[in-house]
């Protein structure tokens, strides 16, 4: 539904058009995209209304924008957080699997061949490992921004334990899944002269907000 609900809307092809052309604009589009998306998810009367969906008008441009902001902050600063613990993590695993590698060479260079092979392994799944519990961190901080419609609400402890501890499951299945999902909206885009790729980003939009 994450993907195919974009289309039950009657007014879907304008939405995706003019989408489009809001993600051309720097910084601000994805902001408006978002606050469109927000309203329309959270402002819906139904559980689930699809259909009633609301289309996106350039005329709420600015209160699109008055939506989106916070979240986008929350998303951006925490994104500059994680990034920077994933490489520090990741540059200290590669120091360690390096001076392994270089003791175990002295003595056999078969041993250094696995001890490298083995630390390349070890480096991805311990990526992995740290990405996940951080994309669940965050994600629970970017939707309580856009719920909340507050920059500080956004980092409550207490909220994102009782979230994480809540929905991990759904969060590990939804991650797997959008991954996937984002992939093939963009290669089957690509297909369409390379057009249907810019195309495909508010349905991808429209998926993670879902």
């Amino acid at each position: 539904e994450s993907v195919f609900d974009f289309f039950k809307s009657p007014k879907w092809f304008m939405n995706m058009l003019l989408g489009t052309v809001c993600l051309f604009i720097p910084v601000v589009g994805p902001m408006v995209l978002s606050g469109w998306l927000i309203q329309g998810f959270f402002g819906l009367r139904r559980e689930t209304d699809p259909e009633g969906f609301p289309g996106f008008y350039f005329n709420m441009f600015g209160k699109h924008l008055e939506r989106g902001v916070w979240p986008f902050l929350v998303h951006f600063g925490s994104s500059l957080a994680m990034t920077a613990i994933v490489y520090a993590v990741m540059a200290v695993v590669m120091i360690l699997m390096a001076l392994m590698t270089a003791a175990a060479g002295e003595s056999n260079t078969d041993v250094a061949g696995v001890v490298g092979i083995v630390g390349i392994g070890v480096t991805f799944v311990g990526t992995i490992l740290i990405t996940l519990p951080m994309q669940m961190i965050m994600r629970s901080m970017h939707l309580r921004a856009a719920i909340t419609q507050d920059f500080a609400a956004a980092f409550d402890v207490g909220y994102i334990k009782r979230f994480i501890g809540l929905t991990w499951k759904e969060q590990l299945l939804a991650t797997l899944f959008f991954v996937f999902a984002a992939l093939a909206l963009t290669m089957a885009g690509a297909l369409v002269v390379c057009v249907g790729m810019y195309l495909a980003m508010p349905v991808i939009f429209f998926a993670m907000w879902h």
